[in-house]
């Protein structure tokens, strides 16, 4: 399962059976304007970060940014 840790601007894969941390992927800033919700589609991590009002699409084999999509609204919804 894969989880945000928002201070921290990095996403991570857990193991639902122990709980162990596979690794963080850095993917935003770290502070109040890091990585927040995500989605997956068994390739690539979406996660919304609204410090840049943008949402970050990261390969899951890689491990890194491939693309983003910025718009004028943030990834949490209109303020």
């Amino acid at each position: 399962s894969w989880v945000s840790n928002h201070h921290g601007g990095t996403i991570a894969l857990v193991n639902p059976q122990d709980g162990t941390i596979s690794g963080a992927i850095p993917v935003a800033p770290v502070g109040p304007d890091g990585a927040q919700n995500l989605a997956t589609d068994g390739s690539s991590v979406w996660v919304g970060i609204p410090g840049a009002d943008a949402i970050v699409r990261t390969s899951i084999a890689s491990h890194a940014i491939t693309s983003s999509v910025r718009g004028a609204e943030s990834p949490c919804g209109p303020d």
